[in-house]
């Protein structure tokens, strides 16, 4: 670790300037004055140890965390002290010495941050009540947002538990500049196709929000886009995985000859075929 303070703080960040050691760090915030052992660390994040290991001790290194190998037991805590050397340095620079910043203002935006993250922090927890926490640790923050966005368009309609269809439009909804949005438009799947499709649905139970839970169908599908993004090394699931999933789900109730789901249908209604449709996600492209 550097003597010089600005180099300090820069190593500082570096080791936090990663979204699996941000997570790290959030995850220990959590617990804190608790520490974790590292088994419980790798259950969480749903990582091997070759994947946490290096992070891990990235952070340690830099004095983020603190490790204890007493009795054998390896346990990491979050060190409170070196986050707010961080926090001060900037409060120094930009609110005392160079006074670029307003305190008040960061005050008042914190209040607001804060209370943008109670609320997506209940959304979240009411989700991961219905998810296995394998999925739930690994899904990425779009994903999280699609199966959030699924979830307001099931309740909206009173169709819940969540099926196949509400997650096809939850990856419509959600857009962005990827490729599945590119493909999703090059298939023309869109939302007033899926949403005119779900309107003909009929479910004569009560409608329950606080029962709010997933199809067989729409589980297999996130098991599907968890068994994807390990397959292609990636650490999280994203929106492409997601729509491999769906896809082959559809394909699997092909093989099984079962009934096929409404996502199905619309994948199905799009003149191609599964193995059309993974090669032009899997090679990132569209082809023709």
């Amino acid at each position: 670790m550097s003597n010089h303070p600005l180099e300090h703080y820069a190593n500082l960040m570096a080791a936090l300037g990663h979204s699996l050691r941000l997570g790290i760090v959030q995850t220990l915030m959590e617990r804190h004055p608790e520490s974790m052992r590292l088994g419980e660390l790798q259950k969480r994040h749903q990582l091997t140890l070759e994947q946490l290991q290096p992070a891990l001790e990235r952070l340690v290194a830099q004095g983020c965390i603190q490790v204890n190998n007493a009795g054998g037991d390896r346990r990491y805590q979050l060190n409170i002290g070196v986050l707010e050397d961080l926090l001060a340095f900037f409060y120094a620079e930009c609110c005392v010495r160079q006074r670029i910043l307003d305190w008040g203002k960061v005050t008042d935006k914190k209040d607001r941050l804060r209370t943008q993250a109670e609320i997506n922090n209940v959304e979240q927890e009411n989700l991961a009540n219905f998810l296995d926490a394998a999925i739930y640790g690994r899904l990425g923050g779009k994903v999280l947002q699609v199966l959030l966005l699924a979830r307001s368009e099931a309740e909206r309609l009173r169709q819940m538990p969540i099926n196949t269809a509400h997650i096809l439009l939850g990856l419509c909804l959600e857009g962005g500049n990827t490729i599945t949005h590119r493909l999703l438009k090059r298939w023309q799947l869109d939302v007033t196709q899926i949403r005119s499709l779900l309107k003909t649905i009929t479910l004569p139970q009560q409608f329950l929000p606080q029962s709010a839970k997933f199809t067989p169908e729409a589980i297999t599908s996130l098991k599907f886009a968890l068994d994807e993004a390990t397959e292609m090394g990636d650490i999280l699931i994203n929106t492409e995985h997601l729509l491999v999933g769906l896809i082959r789900e559809w394909d699997l109730s092909r093989s099984e000859k079962r009934p096929i789901t409404m996502a199905a249908q619309l994948l199905h209604q799009t003149g191609m075929t599964p193995d059309d449709m993974l090669a032009e996600i899997r090679s990132g492209l569209p082809t023709g």
